[in-house]
């Protein structure tokens, strides 16, 4: 079937009316302790004549989205006057960390906001497990680079920021992150290549494992010695 003028001018009547009425949700990302209280902004644009006909949704672990319903620590905004259709949760529990999104139905299609990562931590036990494999016996030679990995268990893979620091100078390895290493830890590894020959000198690697400005853990390998705390 050919398209017709008018075709386009609906499809891009359809795209446009999708983008006018998406709603705005800020902040992207927010990092809260257990016990705290957020609020997560859905600005409705259009679409919808007030907050009653929006709902919220949460995804957590790559899993399907599912409903929030109305309960003692969630608080949805209803206000018909008001186009900030809130979230507010209450008592923050760590289970609660999660990307959510509002969204709204209308007669033709239903639409998503553009989505806020929650991150909940305690700061009472939280504290990063790491150490570093050294390179495998035989992969220093014949090779002309050995791969050193610092693995890091955390109870959030946005949470932590690794880098190696190799003859005091700071640089980035390969990151590898997901995998679920036990119900509230992640496995994060940090892969770091370098010249055989420099390992061989007996150079110091440290991998920096950063929580935060001033909350940091390092551990450092040489060839020939165990890795110790710093």
């Amino acid at each position: 079937m050919d398209i017709t003028l008018y075709h386009v001018v609906r499809i891009g009547t359809f795209v446009f009316t999708f983008l006018e009425t998406q709603p705005v949700q800020h902040p992207h990302l927010i990092v809260a302790n257990t016990g705290q209280s957020v609020s997560l902004s859905c600005i409705v644009q259009s679409g919808v004549e007030h907050c009653y006909d929006m709902v919220w949704y949460i995804q957590q672990h790559s899993k399907a989205l599912k409903r929030l319903m109305t309960k003692e620590r969630f608080y949805f905004e209803r206000e018909h006057t008001k186009r900030n259709c809130a979230l507010t949760i209450n008592n923050l529990e760590k289970n609660d960390s999660g990307m959510y999104f509002c969204s709204g139905c209308s007669p033709l299609f239903s639409y998503f906001g553009n989505g806020t990562r929650l991150i909940v931590i305690d700061e009472l036990t939280y504290t990063p497990t790491v150490f570093i494999l050294p390179p495998l016996s035989d992969e220093t030679e014949p090779r002309s680079t050995v791969t050193l990995i610092c693995v890091v268990l955390n109870d959030s893979p946005e949470t932590v920021i690794i880098t190696w620091r190799v003859s005091e100078k700071y640089v980035k390895g390969t990151m590898h992150h997901g995998a679920i290493a036990s119900q509230e830890h992640y496995r994060l590894k940090n892969m770091l290549t370098i010249p055989v020959t420099m390992w061989n000198s007996g150079i110091n690697c440290s991998c920096v494992v950063e929580k935060e400005p001033g909350n940091t853990i390092i551990k450092w390998i040489a060839k020939g010695n165990v890795y110790h705390f710093a």
